[in-house]
């Protein structure tokens, strides 16, 4: 049976009308991926379940080795001695949880220059796990789960594991870094929204009483390829330069790749050794 997808497309009203000045949104304009993300998300239900849950979203990447040299540094020195793709993602989000700081604030800017700050929202901590598994081969989405009697929300991941779609959750504050049952199994947004008592039977990483169920009674999927993100990173790059030139009347011509990056770091301070740090921090389970 066809399914008219449109009729799932996008967030319920509430959302829309909430003004991205007063909600954390700054970058919720016309051209930033954020609103391209939540404009382009679909609800899951029992009628959309079966396709997004099966051929909405790729479970495997084309990337191109060498287009983003700090995400691939970042999974070959997190990812070293990891037997699967299931190793790997948790690996990631661990590493991923014990080098941000919640910020209430979205869109600040490129992956790299995200992970580099050290600061983001559920969202942005959402694209930049995506990213990384998306470079390591592996699929992953976007989980935007909704709370309609709160008016708030929360995103997480999806990454295809096991041979099926398994949730992570990259934000520090949340008590499950993944929804790990008694028998091994990694749950799913699906699995929660049809049984809301999973997350209490799941061991986090401390205690919480939060329920996160409630971000599962109406939650979207939504696709980010390591393309739409390079792109992204891009089209930041040339308003950036675009805006050096319109300022300082600056021919700047070139080593783009490298601007963001070295706006964040100190000027002793090397990725390798950036990166060796970030290691220190992250946990063991």
């Amino acid at each position: 049976m066809k399914i008219d997808l449109e009729r799932y497309r996008g967030l319920p009203q509430y959302a829309k009308d909430t003004d991205p000045r007063l909600h954390a949104y700054s970058s919720y304009t016309d051209r930033s991926i954020e609103r391209a993300q939540l404009h382009d998300c679909y609800k899951v239900v029992e009628e959309t379940c079966d396709y997004l849950y099966g051929e909405f979203t790729p479970t495997t990447t084309d990337y191109r080795k060498g287009t983003r040299p700090l995400l691939e540094m970042i999974v070959d020195k997190v990812c070293a001695g990891c037997a699967d793709d299931r190793s790997k993602a948790m690996a990631l989000v661990r590493w991923r949880r014990a080098n941000i700081t919640h910020l209430g604030k979205c869109g600040l800017g490129t992956e790299e220059e995200i992970l580099l700050g050290g600061y983001s929202m559920c969202h942005d901590a959402s694209r930049t796990l995506i990213a990384l598994c998306q470079v390591a081969g592996m699929g992953a989405r976007m989980i935007i789960g909704l709370n309609d009697e709160n008016h708030n929300g929360h995103t997480l991941t999806e990454i295809f594991v096991d041979g099926a779609w398994a949730l992570f959750d990259p934000s520090p504050g949340i008590a499950w870094p993944y929804y790990e049952l008694p028998d091994g199994s990694l749950a799913n947004g699906w699995d929660i929204k049809q049984d809301p008592t999973i997350p209490a039977r799941c061991r986090g990483d401390f205690e919480s009483k939060l329920d996160s169920s409630v971000f599962f009674r109406d939650y979207r999927v939504a696709n980010y390829s390591i393309e739409e993100s390079t792109e992204n990173m891009a089209r930041r790059f040339l308003r950036l330069v675009t805006a050096f030139k319109a300022l300082d009347n600056y021919d700047y011509t070139g080593h783009l790749t490298q601007t963001p990056i070295a706006s964040f770091l100190d000027l002793d301070q090397s990725l390798e050794s950036w990166l060796e740090d970030t290691l220190k921090k992250t946990a063991d389970r």
